[in-house]
């Protein structure tokens, strides 16, 4: 299809199945909440307007909150 097409031309590209059985994918890799807030508004000026910030913990998808509360411990 056109937006998975439209997806695989991003780099990093990443598909996790979640628990509910929706796939999702994740554009990237980075180091701090900045750095991946700072490619959320790239993707979003190329018109991924759905996309967002989450994290990944033991193999599942968290939220960025989650991630911020698991680093500050």
């Amino acid at each position: 299809t056109n937006v998975l097409e439209s997806y695989m031309q991003l780099d990093d590209v990443q598909q996790f199945k979640g628990s509910d059985g929706y796939v999702r994918y994740t554009a990237g890799i980075f180091k701090n909440y900045d750095e991946a807030y700072d490619h959320q508004k790239f993707l979003r000026s190329k018109g991924y307007n759905g996309c967002f910030v989450v994290g990944e913990y033991k193999q599942t998808i968290i939220s960025s909150s989650q991630a911020k509360t698991l680093k500050s411990e």
